[in-house]
């Protein structure tokens, strides 16, 4: 114990039952200015004006940091003084004196204040965001680019919980600090997005660290933060995305890569894809990137249009080429010139307007419906099917010459099943904007409804993904989405029962909708980002007849 003892930097003594000296450290010496054996076997009082015996014996307790002074040989020397009692059955049988000069003390603190003082500086000058978390997840310290990335003051987070402050989705699935905090283990580099004071998101890269205290244990943790440039590929990389479209998939990155090649050509492009996938919105993207961007861009839904009027749609016709044909009408085609036309799943344009679609490819010219007037036109064309063209060719149900004439540039569009590792950023995107678009505030999701959606393989793509979180901002009135939130289709992936269909959201989002309105079709029409038309032919469609 005595050579333990002699290691402290302040000076110690051992007294017996009697209060007398028993043993003095190296450091007790220097400071009293006397030999060992001068100080050993003196009393207590001898040496302390006050060695709080009467103290620790009422207390029966540790005495700590009271001011005293010490006898030396050149006069009393003021010092701070802790006493630990040593008990031996419940009998007192001695102490251990801890003393330190005062002068000895600010001199310390100073050093401390000084070197705090540089810590300080350099903690806020560096330009990462900093901040310091303790085991109960509050905020204990925040660095000035902290203050500058989030845009809150240092005043109005410390005490506060991090999850309050930053809001990012995985706060509450896969929270950085908790893995640290319970690995043990440093977090390199990770990206997440974050929420800034005045509600704007911002993707940042964080690092973080467990911090421990002196007895090796963790008492919390510390991150650092920066911004990720919010910038276009076009004008230097855009790190989750490419205008309005979402991903940071190898498959995904890989068409961000194409965008600004694909529109800086002037090239015929085809969008192949799977329903919900997103290539209307590919193909505006295009078209808001290229040389054409000032002018038209027009889509023709070629399903959607009866065989009997697409042609006269797509071309116009000249008054009197049928009946009703009172007046002269352009077509898409004339209507767009300069611009962009997209014919949205052109796989089911009929054979014989395949011809007339064609040469206007070959010749860029085409002739009204009942004109005999070759109509000069500059267009580019973009496609978009969910078909196989090519074995639509084999069957005889697609020109082979239209459709190499098309396939110039090709972009496949993959499924959201082959692409998972996007749906935690879809959704941060959707709760951001449904946020705005609703007027609330949802923070997050639960761990346990994350698992649920990116389990699924979504067999209508994002567009379904977009309708079940249209459903849940109707539902929801909490600010963190749990599984009771889902659509009762995705809530039985919990139980393992029968999936149900993507309809059956559609039809309650509907339904619902109608209840909050009132059954004002414009505002469900609104509110649900289609046409009322559209809106009509779905009420029909589920047979939705409810008057409200």
């Amino acid at each position: 114990m005595e050579k333990l003892i002699e290691c402290f930097k302040e000076g110690v003594v051992i007294v017996d039952e009697d209060w007398r000296i028993s043993f003095v450290n190296e450091k007790g010496c220097e400071a009293l200015g006397m030999e060992r054996d001068e100080v050993v076997g003196k009393s207590c009082l001898e040496v302390f004006s006050s060695c709080l015996k009467e103290e620790v014996i009422k207390n029966k307790n540790s005495v700590f940091n009271k001011k005293g002074h010490i006898r030396t040989k050149e006069g009393k020397i003021p010092v701070y003084m802790s006493v630990v009692p040593l008990f031996e059955g419940g009998r007192l049988k001695g102490a251990v004196v801890y003393f330190r000069s005062v002068k000895e003390c600010f001199e310390c603190l100073k050093k401390f204040r000084e070197k705090e003082m540089i810590f300080r500086t350099i903690f806020d000058s560096v330009t990462e965001g900093i901040f310091t978390i303790n085991e109960k997840w509050e905020i204990t310290a925040f660095n000035r680019s902290a203050e500058r990335i989030t845009g809150y003051r240092k005043e109005e987070v410390i005490g506060k919980k991090c999850y309050e402050i930053f809001q990012a989705l995985e706060c509450h699935t896969a929270c950085p600090l908790k893995w640290v905090m319970e690995k043990n283990e440093v977090i390199p580099t990770r990206e997440m997005v974050i929420r800034r004071k005045n509600g704007k998101r911002m993707p940042v890269v964080i690092s973080a660290s467990f911090l421990k205290d002196g007895e090796g244990r963790v008492t919390g943790c510390v991150e650092t933060f920066r911004e990720i440039p919010n910038t276009k590929l076009l004008e230097g990389g855009e790190k989750d995305g490419f205008d309005e479209m979402i991903g940071r998939s190898l498959k995904m990155r890989t068409i961000f890569e194409k965008i600004p090649v694909i529109a800086d050509s002037d090239l015929n492009v085809l969008i192949e894809g799977e329903t919900g996938t997103g290539k209307d919105l590919l193909a505006r993207i295009i078209h808001r990137h290229s040389k054409r961007k000032d002018k038209p861009f027009v889509k023709i839904s070629c399903p959607s249009i009866p065989d009997t009027l697409l042609e006269s749609e797509l071309f116009g016709y000249k008054k009197g080429a049928f009946t009703g044909a009172v007046n002269d009408k352009p077509g898409k085609f004339e209507i767009c010139n300069g611009g962009t036309i997209y014919l949205d799943e052109v796989g089911d344009i009929p054979l014989h307007l395949q011809v007339k679609l064609l040469r206007v490819i070959e010749e860029r010219e085409f002739e009204r419906l009942g004109d005999n007037t070759p109509v000069k036109v500059d267009v580019r064309i973009i496609a978009a099917t969910n078909k196989n063209l090519e074995e639509e060719v084999k069957r005889g149900n697609f020109r082979e010459d239209l459709y190499y004439r098309l396939n110039v540039l090709t972009v496949k569009l993959p499924p959201l099943r082959e692409r998972k590792e996007d749906i935690p950023l879809l959704i941060e995107h959707l709760i951001d904007k449904l946020n705005r678009k609703r007027g609330k505030d949802v923070i997050g999701i639960e761990e346990e409804a994350m698992e649920i959606l990116c389990s699924y393989d979504w067999p209508g793509n994002i567009r379904e993904l977009q309708n079940v979180f249209e459903y849940i901002f109707v539902h929801i009135n909490s600010r963190v989405i749990g599984v009771n939130d889902l659509p009762p289709y995705l809530r039985q992936r919990k139980k393992g029962l029968r999936m149900g269909s993507i309809a059956e959201v559609e039809r309650e989002l509907i339904i619902k909708a109608l209840e909050e309105t009132g059954g004002n079709k414009n505002e469900v029409a609104r509110l649900l980002g289609i046409s009322r038309t559209t809106l009509w032919r779905k009420m029909k469609k589920y047979g939705i007849k409810r008057t409200f």
